[in-house]
């Protein structure tokens, strides 16, 4: 079954192992801060990146190189529906790295409002 948010068509793909089927998209989306201790920075500048997947617990995005490294806490505001989402995640892999970009694999901690 396909889902369609903001004119985005998904189609499900589910690798074996896996609790959750992935949703492969291209949305655009941004980082707006990160978590230093137990506090939220919200960034002046958001880091724009583009949405790769998602599932009902994580999310493989683009985004600069370098910017995230394993562990790091972040708040990820996603361009896939009217009104968008908003969730704080925690980078849990790197891949697919080259000087100017690299994917971020990311499992959710948190909802936003």
């Amino acid at each position: 079954m396909s889902i369609a948010y903001k004119q985005i068509v998904i189609q499900p793909k589910q690798k074996k192992g896996r609790k959750f089927e992935r949703y492969e998209i291209e949305a655009s989306g941004k980082i707006e801060g990160v978590r230093i201790k137990n506090n939220m920075i919200t960034l002046h500048k958001p880091i724009p990146v583009t949405i790769k997947n998602m599932s009902a617990n994580g999310v493989l995005f683009k985004g600069i190189s370098g910017c995230l490294d394993v562990g790091m806490q972040l708040q990820l505001y996603m361009d896939v529906t009217d009104s968008g989402m908003r969730y704080e995640y925690k980078v849990v892999r790197k891949q697919n790295s080259n000087p100017e970009t690299e994917e971020y694999g990311c499992k959710m901690v948190a909802k936003k409002k």
